[in-house]
C-alpha cells in the first residue's frame, strides 16, 4: 500500500512538472498563431514535442494524476482565459 501512495505521488509531481513546462509552450504557440491570424505553419518545436509526448505516456500509464491536474489548472483559469504556467497552482 506505501509503494502505491508512494508511485502517485510521484505521478503527481511528474504531472505538475510536465504541465509547467507545457502551458507557456502552449501559449507561445496560441500567439504565434493568433499574430499570423490563424494562419499557422506548425514550426518544429521539439521541447513541445517532447512535453507531449511525455503527456502522452503519463496518461496511458496513470492518467489519474493528469486528469486531477488538468481539472485544478481549469479551475484556476481566469475568466478572461489569460493562463500561462504562473497561475498553475497544486493544491494538496
Amino acid at each position: 500500500m506505501r509503494d502505491k501512495m508512494k508511485a502517485g505521488s510521484a505521478a503527481k509531481l511528474i504531472v505538475d512538472a510536465l504541465l509547467q513546462r507545457f502551458l507557456p509552450l502552449a501559449r507561445r504557440r496560441i500567439e504565434t498563431a493568433q499574430a499570423q491570424d490563424g494562419q499557422y505553419l506548425r514550426p518544429s518545436d521539439p521541447a513541445y514535442e517532447q512535453v507531449l509526448d511525455s503527456l502522452a505516456m503519463v496518461a496511458r500509464h496513470t492518467p489519474v494524476p493528469l486528469l486531477e491536474a488538468l481539472l485544478r489548472w481549469r479551475e484556476s483559469e481566469s475568466p478572461k482565459g489569460a493562463n500561462d504556467a504562473s497561475t498553475f497552482q497544486r493544491k494538496i
